[in-house]
């Protein structure tokens, strides 16, 4: 699934258009690998991390159809790496 998320991404830069990757990076090593792919293209990079506080996430977790055990969620959360400024040429952050 990335090898074909990828080649759709490689068609819109080689085309100079303008495109959204989202994905659930929640490190930094994981979004170094898809940022220096970009980098490869001298593509903008514009980070959005985009998060709600542990209580809510749980919250909501709980009302899901199809739930995510409460420890695979707290691992997440625990292993979470809030993006820094010098990841990309615009980082935003929104709680």
């Amino acid at each position: 699934m990335v090898q074909t998320a990828k080649e759709m991404a490689r068609v819109h830069m080689r085309k100079g258009e303008d495109f959204v990757w989202n994905a659930t990076n929640i490190t930094k090593s994981l979004r170094k690998q898809i940022i220096s792919f970009f980098v490869e293209y001298n593509s903008y990079i514009d980070i959005r991390f985009i998060s709600k506080p542990l209580e809510t996430i749980l919250s909501q977790n709980k009302n899901r159809d199809n739930v995510v055990p409460e420890n695979v969620v707290l691992k997440l959360h625990n292993k979470m790496e809030i993006p820094t400024q010098d990841e990309g040429h615009s980082v935003n952050i929104i709680f």
